[in-house]
């Protein structure tokens, strides 16, 4: 039997996993497919991050130097499992990187392969990947961290801002019928860096209902009272290029009108996917998936963290859409409970 636990994913759960369990002395490898570890906010620049909107870096930095140096623990970038065999207590993992292949055991997994923006370019009415200012919340994180905020088209700073809520969310023609629960807090943070920056830009928000739930609520309020944002209730049915600018069709469903409104800038709000990581890693361990794809726990309220598979533990963003707090705290209980799990094996 191996008391070691591999953790697949290097991104806030897979991280907290990491150092919690070097913090009980237990023996880890993590294994993360990206150069750097830091998963989805570090890969995509974001700028901060909800619910104190504290910069990205000033709180990804800490769990990462948490893993960095730890005994017994060690970290693989730019690696993945091709294969799996064996059972808990005595799992077989193949391991591809840098280096080559290699074979490791380990007693339990714990799997935290995140999430993927939904591709905004299979909606093809908001013409993304073809109009240059038309961007999703990814991009504009990213730009979001440099000093001013500019359009990519010429550079020039925009004045009016639209942001569009439920970009492959709460969406059948596009296949994804849930909520991806973080957008609306997120654009409403986005919305108030905007501003932040440039206090004379217009920024509108177009929503069909705003889901700033629980003790984010604040944001929604901030953004408009402090800050100007202004919230129109409705649906986008096109985006097209117009004399420099991006002319946005739709209907306000509170007036029950059309409208068609010209802006610098448009901002997408895509949601949360199961990442191709998540896909695959289910198919290697056999894990059973939610209608939506995400990861399915043994039981959502007596084992929220535990896989069918004996041995297996999930958490973060790879179950369904979260923020980096909700999989923060989840890496670290998913720790304790391999943990648990390995030492009742050994009798201990």
């Amino acid at each position: 039997m191996s008391e070691a636990v591999l953790i697949i994913g290097g991104g806030p759960a897979g991280l907290a996993a990491a150092a919690s369990l070097a913090d009980l002395g237990v023996e880890a490898v993590l294994v993360e497919k990206e150069p750097e570890l830091g998963g989805t906010p570090k890969k995509y620049a974001y700028s901060k991050l909800v619910p104190d909107l504290r910069p990205a870096q000033e709180t990804l930095a800490p769990l990462v130097q948490r893993v960095q140096g730890r005994e017994g623990l060690r970290v693989l970038t730019d690696a993945r499992p091709t294969a799996v065999s064996g059972k808990a207590g005595d799992f077989k993992v193949r391991l591809a990187g840098p280096a080559g292949e290699e074979e490791l055991s380990a007693g339990a997994i714990i799997v935290a392969t995140g999430f993927e923006h939904f591709d905004a370019r299979r909606d093809t009415k908001y013409g993304y990947g073809i109009y240059p200012d038309v961007v999703d919340i990814r991009d504009m994180e990213r730009m979001l961290s440099e000093p001013q905020l500019k359009r990519p088209s010429d550079g020039q700073v925009p004045q009016r801002v639209g942001f569009i809520l439920c970009v492959g969310s709460r969406d059948r023609m596009v296949g994804n019928t849930y909520c991806s629960r973080v957008c609306c807090s997120v654009c409403c943070v986005q919305a108030i860096e905007v501003k932040e920056k440039n206090p004379s830009a217009e920024v509108y928000i177009f929503y069909m209902d705003i889901r700033t739930y629980g003790l984010l609520e604040n944001l929604y309020w901030e953004a408009q009272e402090e800050h100007g944002v202004l919230f129109v209730k409705g649906r986008v049915g096109e985006i097209l290029p117009r004399d420099g600018q991006l002319m946005v069709k739709g209907e306000d469903t509170l007036l029950r009108g059309p409208f068609e409104v010209p802006f610098d800038l448009m901002v997408l709000a895509s949601g949360m996917e199961p990442g191709e990581g998540t896909v695959q890693v289910a198919e290697l361990l056999n894990l059973a998936r939610e209608p939506n794809g995400f990861l399915a726990p043994r039981d959502s309220h007596t084992a929220p963290l535990e896989a069918a598979v004996e041995g297996v533990f999930l958490a973060g963003a790879d179950l369904a859409p979260k923020f980096s707090d909700d999989a923060v705290a989840e890496g670290a209980g998913a720790a304790v409970r391999a943990a648990a799990f390995l030492r009742s094996r050994a009798g201990r």
